[in-house]
């Protein structure tokens, strides 16, 4: 489509008069460019924003129905600076057509650093799809991100992408990716830090943590929990049967005291299950550290 200069300057006009009466705002389109930032010297990175669609939450009996990846350059200060191909495609739950795994192989073998908005439920039905992604870091857009602390009411990808001032088809594999990179090129709320600079320091720090999940005890304890910092994810999980659990990530010092005072409660509820899960930057966000 043809892009007249003059018009644009009159748009812009006209969105910042009506924006100046603070009555509204306008969200304009998500369009992610090739280039977002100019080349310099610093070494660079190849990381892979991916999504899934699925019939469902749960990865053992759900089905992916729409996988997409956009591959992209980054470097270590969290500056994204160009998009480097995309990969869409489509499969059927009932096994009527499906994506070739040697696609996707092919496509991930240069970047093994995974971005995923929500990776806990991602990487659980790629892991199961496709074997390769047991091979891979997996950094989360929500997990990894200082969000609360910088002021941000929501961690979900659309009210996100409007903070930023865009809108985007929500739900869709290729859509959500761009999205996802778009967010981490942004800088935060009055300062400098790009989220995805944060997003790099967080699970740097965050990889050796140990993760405590417990289940099995009465709603009439869930605040008891919840003072220690514990919170409810249905993607944990303590045993095979049982879907959702209280889960916390800790500091290696800190555990055996938590151990301790978890263990005040076994008496009361014989039932109680806890698991503690030593993390690292592949199995991050997997199911597999539960079952092992």
């Amino acid at each position: 489509m043809y892009n007249n200069p003059d018009q644009d300057h009159i748009n812009n006009l006209m969105i910042q008069q009506i924006e100046h009466s603070g009555e509204y705002r306008i969200l304009k389109t998500l369009k992610i460019e090739d280039s977002l930032n100019s080349p310099d010297d610093s070494k660079k990175f190849i990381g892979c924003f991916v999504d899934v669609e699925t019939t469902g939450l749960n990865q053992e009996i759900d089905k992916i129905t729409e996988f997409g990846m956009i591959k992209f350059e980054f470097n270590k200060d969290g500056k994204i600076f160009r998009i480097l191909d995309k990969f869409y495609e489509f499969e059927d739950p009932s096994g009527l057509f499906k994506i070739d795994d040697k696609s996707v192989e092919s496509f991930i073998k240069d970047s093994p650093t995974i971005f995923a908005h929500n990776a806990s439920f991602d990487r659980k039905f790629l892991e199961r799809r496709f074997q390769i992604f047991k091979k891979s870091v997996f950094l989360c857009s929500i997990q990894d991100v200082s969000w609360k602390d910088r002021n941000y009411n929501s961690k979900s990808l659309s009210y996100l992408v409007h903070q930023f001032g865009c809108f985007h088809q929500e739900h869709r594999a290729l859509s959500d990716c761009e999205a996802g990179i778009f967010i981490l090129s942004q800088t935060f709320y009055g300062g400098s830090e790009s989220v995805l600079s944060n997003l790099l320091k967080n699970a740097e720090e965050n990889c050796n943590k140990v993760r405590i999940i417990v289940n099995g005890l009465p709603k009439s304890e869930n605040d008891y929990l919840k003072t220690k910092g514990f919170k409810w994810d249905w993607y944990y999980r303590v045993s095979t049967k049982k879907m959702g659990a209280w889960g916390i990530y800790l500091d290696q010092p800190e555990v055996d005291a938590m151990v301790d005072w978890l263990g005040g409660f076994r008496h009361r509820f014989p039932g109680m299950e806890i698991r503690t899960l030593i993390l690292n930057k592949f199995n991050r966000y997997s199911e597999r550290i539960e079952y092992e």
